[in-house]
C-alpha cells in the first residue's frame, strides 16, 4: 500500500500541492475577513487567535454543536484540514465558523 501511495504522490504530487495552494489561500481570504486576532496557515495547517482561551473553546463548542470539528491550542483555534478538501466543504466549514464568531 506504501508503495502504490508513494507513486501516486511521484505522479500526481505537483497537482495536489497547486490545490493545497489555492484551497489554503481560500481559508486565509475567509478568515481574513473574520474577526481573529493573527492568523497562521502552513500549506493546511491553520490557526486563527482569539485572544483567548475561553474565547477559543467557546467558538470551538459553538462550531462543533453545528457539525465542525476544530481543536484548540491555547488561544487559538486550530484546523488540519485534509489535502484534498474542496472549495465548496471548505466554504460550508468556514460559514459554521463565521456563524459561531457572531
Amino acid at each position: 500500500m506504501a508503495i502504490a501511495t508513494v507513486g501516486w504522490l511521484k505522479r500526481n504530487g505537483g497537482k495536489l500541492m497547486r490545490h493545497v495552494d489555492e484551497i489554503s489561500a481560500y481559508i486565509a481570504d475567509r478568515l481574513g475577513a473574520m474577526d481573529f486576532e493573527e492568523i497562521r496557515i502552513r500549506g493546511m495547517a491553520i490557526a486563527a487567535e482569539t485572544g483567548g482561551e475561553d474565547a477559543a473553546s467557546e467558538i470551538a463548542e459553538r462550531c462543533r454543536k453545528n457539525g465542525l470539528l476544530l481543536t484548540t491550542s491555547g488561544t487559538a483555534i486550530t484546523m488540519f484540514p485534509p489535502l484534498t478538501l474542496d472549495r465548496r466543504t471548505a466554504k460550508q466549514g468556514l460559514d459554521i465558523l463565521k456563524g459561531a464568531l457572531s
